[in-house]
């Protein structure tokens, strides 16, 4: 009796413990906040995947700047709520239109820091009603960068795999100290790509051979916090079996902020993870998603940079 009790406390330690290094289709509804941003290819006439991103609020996405390049907002269209890029049908699927993007002014085309993008969406989301099934995810704070370092997060989009590429994949990646991401990567992204190392990016140690590509830039890593999502990174560099290194999120909240607060009818800045509170009980209901973010932060009003 006493072995079977024990063999049955081992087999919940290591279900609910040890997780696989391979990457896996994600579940539908598993990331809410993820999104597809789709170009239209006049060359194939048909839109096609470009970049990841996430929903931080009713408005806004972000991604990468080097997402953002070169292209204007009438050739693009947000998908939403999708785990299926190829499946037309999928239930809760919709799309959206962006009104404008915006890049980091400090931003440099090789790659090397200030890889932040944002997204504003024509019209808004409604996470009550039409979009129930869509919530923003949790925004880090500085002191939760520590917390993150020698932990393992989860990277999720629709990269290359065994898997079908159209297919939304997550994987686990473990964060190394930034010490150690320096001795280990530094000499090596200076090598092949004539990158430094910036305290604004995060390191991440890929735990299975799944290849990344382009479509992957902007897609986010999220480590969990208190039983929830926060956003840690996005994606901004790879190279094959050797670096992948993200944006750090929490080092553009003070820029995602001014971006939004220049806009008169915004009431609010981009919340840090610690402002989480309950959404209204007919969506929670409905969809099964229980966080919503708001709080207070300092009002920034400078002039943004505008691209696109």
């Amino acid at each position: 009796m006493l072995l079977g009790a024990a063999a049955t406390a081992a087999f919940v330690f290591l279900a609910l413990f040890c997780r696989s290094t391979a990457p896996y289709k994600a579940l539908p509804f598993q990331f809410p906040w993820l999104v597809s941003l789709q170009r239209f290819s006049h060359w194939f006439k048909a839109w096609r995947h470009h970049c990841g991103g996430s929903i931080i609020d009713e408005e806004w996405i972000i991604t990468t700047s080097r997402c953002l390049e070169r292209w204007n907002t009438s050739d693009w269209r947000i998908s939403l709520g999708r785990t299926n890029l190829s499946d037309p049908n999928e239930r809760g699927a919709s799309y959206a239109t962006p009104a404008e993007f915006y890049r980091y002014e400090n931003y440099i085309n090789n790659g090397e820091s200030f890889d932040y993008g944002l997204v504003r969406l024509d019209t808004p989301l409604d996470f009550t009603y039409k979009h129930w099934n869509l919530a923003p995810i949790a925004m880090p704070t500085k002191t939760q960068l520590l917390q993150f370092e020698k932990k393992v997060c989860s990277f999720v989009g629709w990269g290359k795999s065994s898997l079908d590429e159209t297919i939304l994949q997550t994987v686990d990646m473990y964060v190394p100290l930034w010490s150690d991401c320096v001795k280990q990567i530094g000499p090596e992204l200076k090598r092949r790509c004539n990158i430094d190392c910036m305290k604004t990016m995060l390191c991440a140690e890929k735990r299975s051979n799944v290849t990344l590509e382009a479509g992957d830039f902007g897609s986010p890593l999220m480590c969990r916090d208190h039983g929830r999502y926060t956003l840690a990174g996005m994606l901004s560099i790879y190279a094959p079996d050797v670096i992948v290194l993200f944006t750090r999120a929490s080092d553009g909240i003070r820029w995602m902020n001014q971006i939004r607060w220049h806009k008169p009818e915004r009431t609010r800045p981009i919340r840090p993870a610690r402002t989480q509170i309950a959404v209204d009980e007919r969506r929670k209901a409905k969809a099964g998603q229980t966080n919503r973010y708001r709080g207070h932060a300092e009002p920034i009003q400078p002039e943004p940079i505008r691209f696109g």
